[in-house]
This record gives C-alpha cells, sequence and structure tokens, in this order.
C-alpha cells in the first residue's frame, strides 16, 4: 500500500504464502520491512486451531514458512490477539482448549526466535486481549 503526494493510496496486491493445509483466519501484521502471516483454523465445521506462520520479505519479494517447534512456539489457538513490538511479532494466545491459558510470546523477526513476554495491561490479561472479561 502507498500512499502519493495528492493522497491517493494504491495496493500492489502480492501472492499468499503456501498453504497446503487450507488454513484460514489468518492474521497479517507488517514488521520492519516484513510481513507476518500467523494463526489459523482448521475444517469448516470443527474449527480446529492449528499452526501457520509465514513471513514476507518486502525486500525479496518471498514467503518464508516458520515450522511449529514442540516446546518453543506457541501452541495454536482459535482466535490469538497478535501486534508489534519493534522487531517482534507479538502473540497473546488466549485459551487452549488441551493447555488452558496459554503464555505471551514474541517472535524475533531478526533472530528468527521465539521467547516468552510479558505485555501485561491492568485488567490483568495482556494488552492484546480482546476477549470478554
Amino acid at each position: 500500500m502507498t500512499l502519493d503526494h495528492d493522497h491517493n493510496v494504491t495496493f500492489t496486491p502480492i501472492p499468499g504464502p503456501p498453504n497446503p493445509d487450507g488454513v484460514y483466519n489468518t492474521e497479517i501484521v507488517r514488521i520492519g520491512s516484513s510481513i507476518v502471516a500467523y494463526g489459523g483454523l482448521l475444517g469448516r465445521h470443527t474449527r480446529t486451531p492449528a499452526w501457520f506462520m509465514a513471513v514476507y520479505s518486502i525486500d525479496s519479494g518471498e514467503w518464508e514458512s516458520i515450522p511449529h517447534i514442540e516446546g518453543h512456539s506457541p501452541v495454536p489457538t482459535s482466535m490469538p490477539a497478535i501486534g508489534c513490538k519493534g522487531d517482534s511479532l507479538l502473540v497473546s494466545n488466549g485459551y487452549s482448549k488441551t493447555t488452558g491459558w496459554t503464555e505471551d510470546m514474541e517472535w524475533s523477526v531478526n533472530r528468527r526466535e521465539w521467547f516468552s513476554s510479558t505485555f501485561e495491561c491492568s485488567g490483568g490479561r495482556s494488552a492484546l486481549w480482546v476477549g470478554p472479561f
């Protein structure tokens, strides 16, 4: 998306990342010169949380699939809230039927690694959580 001096907005469509499993409801966020696609669901009737993460480099025009690493990557949930801070993707995972409330995590675009995060708000839930209290 580009905004010119006459306040006209133009869009340049890009093809989406590889998605052989048909994951849908994926969220996207821009972080610097990258676009991160994260999260999603499988099955139109069962709506099962699925792992999906891909990073698009605006500079190269290429997508990179990011694999799930058990014990390091967030647990997939049905409606994660995402945002960004600096070079990091912020993920407030919400609730999982198998693990309960999941921890908030950050993923560094530059280092390509996950780590636990604390971005609490005064209500006790993460600052990204938008669900009912």
